[in-house]
């Protein structure tokens, strides 16, 4: 399968800047170029996904859920809910800010 960010590596390393397919430096633009452009598409779903999700599940929905459980169980829960998230800040510190702000202890 194409890789759907290609084209757009292509472009600019051997269209705009000139550089030849077979030379090292053109290879190495258009890998970053491409890489660039997946890693910032990639981002603006997560953010927006993360968005979503912090504004129909509230902090305190889940400081319900979680209140009232014995200390293992809760636990389990918050690690249950944290495995759901992506590992990277542009989702994890806007959830982490919610939770601080809705009350919910760090443990």
């Amino acid at each position: 399968m194409p890789d759907p960010f290609a084209w757009l590596g292509d472009l600019i390393a051997y269209s705009l800047v000139g550089l030849s397919p077979d030379s090292a430096t053109g290879a190495a633009l258009q890998f970053f170029v491409m890489d660039v452009a997946k890693i910032f598409a990639l981002l603006v779903i997560i953010i927006y996904l993360m968005g979503l999700l912090r504004a129909l599940v509230s902090p305190e929905r889940v400081r319900e859920l979680v209140r009232g459980r014995p200390d293992w169980q809760s636990r389990g829960l918050a690690v249950g809910l944290g495995a759901v998230t992506p590992f990277c800040s542009c989702s994890s510190v806007p959830l982490f800010i919610g939770f601080v702000e809705a009350g919910i202890p760090l443990g």
